[in-house]
């Protein structure tokens, strides 16, 4: 049974027209409507928030809500540009709904979105000094304190650094679970749309293209290159540059939080073939000076970690050596570390989720270097590793591979 249904809605907004748009959303459910700029994704949100006059039919939970006040359909709003009140500071800003409806456990309620959320030094600072992220963190919660039925969320991830954006994305998964809500995300990134949704509704030009699950709609995307959808206008390419060599028919792309499934997607675009496609993401390359020491050759990640091999490995400055994401373990807690493995510690730099394989990609730095990482999500969702987190990484040094060695 759905718990939101849109039926047939249409809405005119100036020269912008929303053309029968319906779908069913389950309670529960966080579901994404995904669409380039301009395709009309706000419009439904604010249709839906009671925000515009609308023809066809809204329904929730089997009653009609087409001409109710917004104040009286029990939805929450997060803008993309935030809306926080600059006169009240940031605890005021929380608790608003406080003062036009009774909250039902307000202070309890307040008291866990605030440790939730990591937001107990900053209640009593003024709006206009806090960063994006932490604006972000202070609307949702201001949001979820109102207790609504639905969640709505127009492009959150837009105005945030993006190193930052991983972090917040495990946030609305997180909140969208503890607090029980049913959530509609709008958005014209893949990356969060594959991360967080349930299922997804693509839409261009004021209409619903297609509805379904997510692996269903990402896969067929991919799948289907002469789709009537707009590739260009879907995934966000500012991340990456596409080179396309034509003596060999293949693409190598450089990316860098979006690489892991972002190479499929643009592979399918210019029309060329996976088994051709060369990605770099297959190894870390370890390249710099290594110094003797003894019988060892030793590399200086920092003032303080290094790495050793026999003296009998043949390493130039230009040949480097590499180890295979998949061969790297990473922890929260130091590994135990022997004469035949290496133990370093670093800082996440970005975390990256491939839809295909529903891995996590980590690329840690350790001194000057960065080292990828990947992880199945079920370790990810279990240690919860996020960008700026100190963690421990430990491989064998049989897995080190070295250009040449002597016999």
């Amino acid at each position: 049974m759905s718990f939101l249904s849109l039926q047939a809605l249409t809405c005119n907004v100036g020269a912008f027209h929303l053309h029968d748009i319906s779908f069913d959303v389950g309670e529960g459910e966080y579901f994404v409507i995904l669409g380039h700029s301009g395709a009309g994704k706000t419009v439904i949100l604010e249709s839906i928030a009671g925000l515009h006059r609308v023809g066809g039919k809204l329904l929730f939970n089997q009653e009609e809500i087409t001409h109710k006040a917004p104040e009286e359909r029990s939805i929450g709003f997060v803008y993309q540009d935030f809306a926080l009140f600059p006169n009240l500071n940031v605890r005021e800003n929380i608790r608003f709904a406080g003062r036009y409806k009774e909250i039902e456990d307000a202070e309890s309620l307040f008291n866990d979105l605030v440790d939730f959320l990591g937001l107990e030094k900053l209640l009593d600072r003024r709006i206009d000094n806090l960063s994006g992220g932490e604006k972000q963190r202070i609307a949702i919660a201001r949001a979820v304190f109102s207790r609504p039925k639905i969640l709505l969320l127009d492009e959150p991830l837009s105005a945030i650094d993006p190193t930052f954006r991983n972090a917040i994305m495990k946030f609305l998964k997180d909140i969208h679970r503890r607090y029980g809500l049913t959530t509609l995300h709008v958005t014209h990134n893949f990356r969060e749309a594959s991360y967080l949704a349930d299922r997804i509704a693509i839409v261009m030009d004021g209409r619903v293209q297609q509805v379904g699950s997510t692996n269903d709609v990402l896969s067929q995307l991919l799948d289907e290159p002469t789709n009537s959808l707009d590739y260009s206008g879907l995934p966000q390419f500012s991340d990456a540059i596409v080179y396309a060599n034509r003596e060999w028919g293949t693409t190598v792309i450089v990316a860098s939080h979006d690489l892991l499934w972002l190479n499929e997607i643009v592979t399918r675009k210019v029309g060329l073939h996976f088994g051709r496609l060369m990605d770099f993401t297959s190894s870390n390359l370890i390249m710099g000076k290594w110094r003797e020491s003894g019988d060892e050759r030793i590399f200086d990640f920092d003032e303080t970690q290094r790495m050793s091999l026999p003296k009998s490995y043949r390493i130039g400055e230009k040949r480097g050596v590499a180890i295979n994401p998949r061969d790297i373990c990473v922890g929260l807690e130091p590994f135990t570390c022997n004469d035949d493995s290496v133990c370093l510690k670093g800082i996440i730099r970005e975390v990256a989720h491939s839809v295909k394989s529903n891995e996590i990609s980590l690329k840690i730095a350790i001194g000057t270097h960065v080292l990828e990482c990947v992880e199945s999500f079920e370790y990810f969702e279990q240690y919860r590793f996020y960008p700026s987190a100190q963690v421990y990484v430990h491989f064998k040094k049989s897995a080190i591979n070295v250009p040449s060695k002597e016999a």
